[in-house]
């Protein structure tokens, strides 16, 4: 099918996925080095196969739901993922956070606040349990509606995390305006690292600049043994990638955080 011709038909399918319940939810583990353990999940949602949707990498549908101005409500249909999972008895029994992508498209809704509270009170969590993700590919700028939507959502006790650091608008001044209290540098840099000097140093710095500022930094797209050597080497203990896990279904949490971590 000609490029055009997927685009149109996964416009029309668009509208579908959350109401049809098509939108499965996916986690990928966040490890700790220091301890050996998963420090979080994050969630994903992929689009459930056999219901006859194109084949889509996960970020173009959300594209597409930007584009289409229906983002919110993926977006809500993820984060209530979240709290379901935190609900879960085998999180219960473990101190481990979620993280939640969040669109900066989704934080322009005056409702958002109460609507992330409410889900979280539904399922009885705790906001601090749950870190929310906010892209770089949108600018942030300096919003003064952004910066009272991300300071209330922090008030909460929501945590907040800069992720693709490195590759958006502005790095450095969003650090300073924003709530942030997690970085996540951006994948790109980490497969550079092998044979790219300058990712090497630019990855140190990112990494002494956030702890500097007090935040928690975490090396994204980590899928080799050589990358995790490197990282450790310059002192990142917060890593995600495939060399940890892939993204797996949200039903089999359990057996995710039974199976022996590949440190």
């Amino acid at each position: 099918m000609p490029a055009s011709l997927r685009r149109l038909h996964a416009l029309r399918c668009l509208h579908r996925l959350v109401p049809e319940g098509l939108l499965e939810p996916h986690v990928q583990p966040i490890v700790d080095l220091h301890t050996g353990e998963i420090a979080a999940l994050e969630v994903l949602l992929r689009v459930r196969g056999g219901a006859g949707l194109p084949d889509l990498p996960p970020e173009h549908w959300i594209a597409l739901a930007e584009e289409e101005g229906c983002i919110e409500s993926i977006g809500l249909a993820m984060f209530r993922a979240g709290c379901e999972l935190l609900a879960q008895p085998a999180l219960r029994r473990c101190p481990i956070g979620v993280n939640v992508n969040l669109s900066v498209l989704q934080l322009r809704s005056p409702q958002l606040l109460d609507q992330l509270r409410g889900l979280a009170e539904a399922s009885a969590v705790d906001c601090a349990a749950i870190c929310l993700e906010l892209t770089e590919s949108h600018q942030l700028g300096d919003d003064p509606e952004l910066l009272q939507r991300l300071d209330r959502l922090a008030a909460c006790g929501f945590n907040l995390a800069l992720d693709d650091f490195g590759t958006g608008y502005a790095s450095l001044a969003v650090l300073r305006s924003f709530p942030f209290s997690h970085v996540k540098v951006d994948r790109s840099f980490v497969a550079d690292l092998p044979h790219s000097s300058r990712s090497r140093a630019l990855c140190q710095v990112m990494l002494q600049m956030g702890e500097a500022c007090g935040l928690t930094v975490t090396a994204e797209g980590v899928e080799t043994a050589e990358q995790l050597a490197l990282l450790q080497a310059m002192g990142f203990s917060r890593l995600q990638g495939y060399l940890f896990g892939r993204p797996s279904p949200a039903a089999d949490v359990e057996l995710l955080l039974t199976a022996p971590l590949a440190l």
